[in-house]
């Protein structure tokens, strides 16, 4: 014995699950982008300080932290123009929140 359902309900049930779904893909695009320009940034700090890629990102989680921004917008800082935000510039020109670089011989 099967039940008639009604064609509205049915509708109103299905445009709930695309909506859903589309907010589900948005996300999902916006934290590709947001990786993608956090990983730029993080190959940035790796050149330009010979750290390597968990001490970029933990840096710039400080960073994000110290300053009270989104990491996501000051990695986009640093891709866009490849220089360090002046807030996070130390006036020998390093940066307060990443570590000394380590040369090959391992003194700081």
């Amino acid at each position: 014995m099967n039940a008639m359902v009604d064609p509205d309900v049915e509708h109103a049930r299905v445009v709930g699950m695309l909506e859903k779904a589309e907010r589900e893909i948005e996300q999902l695009r916006c934290a590709v982008e947001s990786r993608t320009v956090i990983g730029q940034a993080q190959g940035i700090l790796v050149e330009r300080f010979g750290i390597d890629a968990d001490q970029a990102l933990t840096s710039l989680r400080r960073a994000s932290s110290h300053t009270n921004r989104k990491l996501v917008v000051i990695a986009t800082e640093i891709a866009v123009t490849r220089e360090l935000p002046l807030e996070l510039r130390r006036p020998d020109q390093d940066t307060r929140w990443l570590p000394r670089p380590v040369s090959p011989d391992g003194s700081a």
